[in-house]
């Protein structure tokens, strides 16, 4: 297995623990102010994981305004939480 291959098994397996930390603040539910703020960490750290640069580059994607539309997103699932609290 080649130097790059292995670099790859780590990223993967990397994001993978940070999409698994995010499904569990998502499947928690209602959350308090400070709880909020962790989902959305954990949320800017599992898709920098996910679409850096160099993996944009090596699937051959063209990233343009990717956090527009998963943040317009993650307002509306905040807001959703938000009413429980």
């Amino acid at each position: 297995m080649s130097e790059q291959d292995i670099r790859w098994l780590q990223r993967l397996s990397n994001y993978r623990r940070a999409l698994a930390q995010l499904k569990k603040f998502i499947d928690k539910g209602e959350l308090n102010e400070l709880e909020q703020q962790g989902w959305i960490k954990a949320f800017e750290f599992t898709h920098e994981l996910a679409w850096n640069k160099e993996t944009a580059d090596a699937i051959g994607a063209l990233v343009v305004e990717r956090y527009f539309t998963l943040f317009v997103a993650l307002e509306a699932k905040m807001g959703e939480l938000s009413h429980g609290v």
